[in-house]
This record gives C-alpha cells, structure tokens and sequence, in this order.
C-alpha cells in the first residue's frame, strides 16, 4: 500500500470508515476536528446504504479543506473501509477512531509526544471509557477485570492471545502499518486483534492510563451470529499466537463464552497461562519490574478464568464444530518440537 501524494503531508491522518451509523456520526467527526492538534487530515471511507450520509459529508468536506471523503459503491467490512482510507492517507502517523466513538480533548497530542519521544514505539493506545448510545458514561462492568494501566511493552504483548490495544484509541506509524499490510480482512470483526499482534513483531506497544477516548457501546449494536463469529474469530487468532510462540495448536473448537476475553482460552486456561508465563520469563529477559507484572497478570488472569467458569455455562463449545480451521492452522493437538 503507497499513500497518495498530494504535496507537504499532515503530521497524522485520522481513519474513519463509515457504514451507516449516521447518528453518531457527527460526534465523531467534530471531536476530531476539536482536536489541539490542527495539522491533520481526516479521511473517511464511506460505503453507507442511508441517504443523507454522502451528502452530510459532502458538506462537510467543503467547510473542512483537512476532510477526505472516499466513497465505495458496495458495503465494505471495517478492515476493508480502514484500508480504503489508509490508501489516500499522507500522514507519517495513522490515528483510528470508529465512526460511532468520539475523541476526548488533547488525545491526539498526548499520542503524538509519546511516539516522537519514542521511536522503538511503533502503536500507542490508551485506556477508554464506555459510554451509551446517548453519550453518558456507563459504569464498568466488572471493576476488578480491567487490566491496569498504563502497560509496559512486554505485558501488553504478553496480553496479546487475551485481548488487544488496538482499535478506536490508537495511534499507528504509517510505515509500520503498510509493512504489515494494513488490516487483515481474514478477521472482518477482528482485525484489530490481528494487527497487533503483527505490529508486536516490529516494535514496541504502549498504552496510556488516561481515557482518551469515548467507546459507544448500545443495545443491539451486533446481532447474536454477529458476535458469534467474532467470538470463533477471535478463538482461532489466539490458537494462531499461542502456536507462533509454544508451538501448541489449540483447535477450533469454541470455549465457554464469558465476561472476560481470558474466557476464550481453551479447557484448561491455567496451565496455558502458566506455560506463556514461563515462555516470557525465559525468552524475552524481563527486568525485575517486568517480571512481577508478568507475574500479576497471569495470577489476575487465572483468577478471572475461574470466576468465568464458575458463573456461565459452557453453552458455545458447539460454535464452531464445523467451522474448518484457518489457511493457517496446524493439524489440530499438534505441538512444535
């Protein structure tokens, strides 16, 4: 992927792919363009069915000159929108927020002087906070499943076959993303996930304690297959990191849903955590620090693993019984010698 050049590049470009969704739309855009940081541009990938949206961003497009639209005659999924956009992008810095999600004050300079102070960096997330489909905060769910922040580079990495710092709080180095070829659209509810975990292999992950950004969450935002498929999508993603650093392939085969993305471990989630655990312990040469907060995620994540088991039903094993596995995928049960 070759970005457009189009004379003197912004500092970052913003991402947003649009697929309907117009009544947070607005929120969105003009949180970004509220942003301390002027020197940007913004591109949205529009591939909506609703009438009005073309024309909104039309509009728009002609109050801001930083505004980009980039339409698609045919729905596109998010990993396919996002590199849409990230192909008229110029920015030496890519900035992602979804088009229902909003942008808190001073998110974007904060992300800016961490990857400029750090050039071992190549993404810098954040923390978030849920809201509702009205804007107003919502509690956590489960106070005491939320992982602390901010991370150092190995835990967040350590993380990665659990859950991912990507998505609408992160800040990417364009090159680092167009190395991996964008988003991987092999995983369209997950291509997140997928992107760290490559982006983990150039460099280092940072996240930032403060809640940089609004995450929408609201009633029916995805239908029951939908978050299905992202649960099989997500199973099969963690069975390919864990393969890439153990050599064990965990299957296809869907564990039990649960409140926590450790849920999605296969039957016996202790001992692969016990088993990564040591892998980094013996592999990736922690210092002290990052030693015991090694050591603390795998005994919080062990603790969570239990009360998930303990508090729901093992109701989704059958997901995927026949679901092949992935291009990718080993025979299943195999182990690297």
């Amino acid at each position: 992927m070759q970005p457009t050049d189009l004379g003197e590049p912004p500092a970052i470009s913003v991402l947003i792919a649009v697929h309907n969704r117009f009544e947070w739309l607005a929120a969105a855009l003009a949180s970004v363009r509220r942003q301390s940081v002027a020197d940007l541009e913004i591109i949205v990938a529009d591939s909506s069915t609703l009438d009005g949206v073309g024309d909104y961003l039309a509009h728009l497009a002609s109050l801001d000159s930083r505004i980009t639209v980039v339409t698609s005659p045919t729905a596109l999924s998010a990993p396919e929108g996002r590199n849409l956009a990230l192909l008229h992008a110029r920015a030496p810095l890519i900035a992602l927020l979804d088009s229902d999600d909003v942008m808190r004050p001073g998110r974007l300079a904060q992300q800016v002087e961490v990857l400029r102070n750090n050039p071992e960096v190549v993404l810098v997330a954040s923390d978030f906070r849920r809201i509702d489909q009205w804007g107003i905060p919502l509690p956590p769910v489960r106070p005491d499943e939320r992982p602390p922040f901010p991370m150092r580079d190995l835990t967040v990495k350590w993380r990665l076959p659990f859950d991912t710092p990507l998505g609408p709080t992160s800040m990417i180095r364009a090159h680092d993303l167009r190395a991996i070829g964008g988003f991987d659209n092999s995983h369209p509810l997950s291509d997140d996930w997928s992107a760290a975990w490559q982006l983990s292999e150039r460099g280092a992950l940072r996240i930032l304690p403060e809640a940089l950004t609004d995450w929408r969450r609201y009633f029916r935002q995805s239908s029951a297959v939908h978050r299905r498929r992202a649960l099989v999508e997500m199973h099969l993603l963690t069975s390919h990191i864990v393969y890439s650093r153990l050599g064990c392939w965990l299957g296809p085969t869907v564990p039990a849903l649960g409140l926590d993305a450790s849920s999605h471990l296969p039957a016996d989630p202790e001992e692969l955590l016990s088993e990564l655990l040591d892998h980094a312990l013996t592999h990736w040469s922690p210092t002290h620090e990052e030693r015991n907060e090694l050591e603390r995620e795998c005994e919080h994540l062990i603790a969570t693993s239990r009360r998930s088991r303990a508090l729901l039903p093992l109701e989704s094993s059958r997901l995927s019984a026949t679901l092949s596995p992935a291009a990718w995928a080993p025979h299943e049960g195999h182990r690297a010698t």
